[in-house]
């Protein structure tokens, strides 16, 4: 117990400077170190979702409706941070991964809950997995990567909840949960390998992994956008809003294309807005003198 004690202590209090220092001098005396310890730590990913699930379902418990108190992650929170501090971004992400998800998915369970106190620590969660993923190695990263484009993807989650209303309760409290997810994939992605990476997870031929694709290939600079949005604008309203806005960043008005889109998509807010502002003439910049005399005259 007290080897394992000093293993604990030495490891918890090593920063991450100092672990690669340790392997590149072991890597000198025996080169399969660093295999072994890749191995390991692929293995040794701990699963803080039962610890979690534990404080999530004591606070909603015995409480009557509408009044169930908030459950208090600090701990949770502490633990990642403490992470942090020693430069163990991958644990760290790990922690805030498993508290996004154990928030989003149990939400629903929760009837009388404070909508606004978990909104909060979920948001908190995916943003500090996204500042932690950027920090973490190149594998680690990819594999959170490829967790968010999954769970911005998917109408349900991996296995059957054991209630329809499971998942349901995801959108119902947050209806803006995949742009939060997109806005972390865009922060997580730090350099040009992690953008093509996350491309490469939107093979196929739905709407959403189109739209996806696109905002990835606008990212990417991709030259070959516009004609991949000239294909599928149709495809849903998402993305002929996309290729009106592409339009007007490569120059074209989009006011004939905004038109045709609110026109394919009645109930499409976001396409009848664009198709009135664009149909507005833009103004001319009045002269000094012109602007002199308005000012005159009023």
């Amino acid at each position: 117990m007290a080897g394992k004690n000093r293993v604990d202590d030495l490891a918890y209090g090593a920063t991450a400077e100092q672990v690669a220092a340790f392997l590149r001098a072991e890597r000198q005396r025996d080169p399969g170190v660093l295999d072994r310890f890749a191995d390991a730590r692929k293995r040794a990913r701990v699963d803080y979702r039962p610890r979690i699930l534990r404080i999530f379902e004591a606070a909603c418990e015995d409480f009557v409706e509408e009044c169930a108190p908030e459950a208090d992650f600090s701990k949770i929170t502490g633990l990642a941070r403490g992470f942090e501090s020693r430069g163990n971004f991958a644990e760290a992400a790990d922690v805030w991964r498993d508290l996004s998800e154990v928030v989003c998915d149990e939400i629903g369970f929760c009837f009388g809950c404070d909508k606004e106190y978990y909104s909060d620590v979920f948001g908190e969660a995916v943003s500090a997995l996204a500042s932690s993923s950027r920090r973490s190695p190149p594998g680690e990263r990819r594999s959170n990567i490829e967790y968010l484009a999954t769970r911005c993807l998917s109408a349900s989650p991996a296995k059957e909840p054991p209630r329809a209303d499971r998942w349901s309760g995801r959108f119902a409290y947050w209806p803006n949960i995949e742009s939060l997810y997109m806005s972390a994939l865009g922060r997580m992605c730090a350099s040009g390998a992690d953008l093509r990476y996350w491309l490469s997870l939107t093979g196929g031929r739905g709407a959403p992994r189109l739209l996806m694709r696109a905002r990835v290939m606008r990212r990417l600079r991709d030259p070959s956008l516009g004609r991949f949005l000239a294909e599928h604008r149709e495809r849903s309203p998402e993305l002929y809003a996309e290729h009106v806005e592409h339009l007007r960043r490569s120059g074209a008005s989009g006011a004939r294309a905004a038109r045709a889109g609110a026109r394919l998509f009645p109930n499409s807010a976001r396409l009848a807005s664009m198709a009135r502002r664009l149909a507005r003439p833009a103004r001319k910049p009045r002269a000094r003198g012109q602007r002199r005399a308005a000012r005159k005259s009023r």
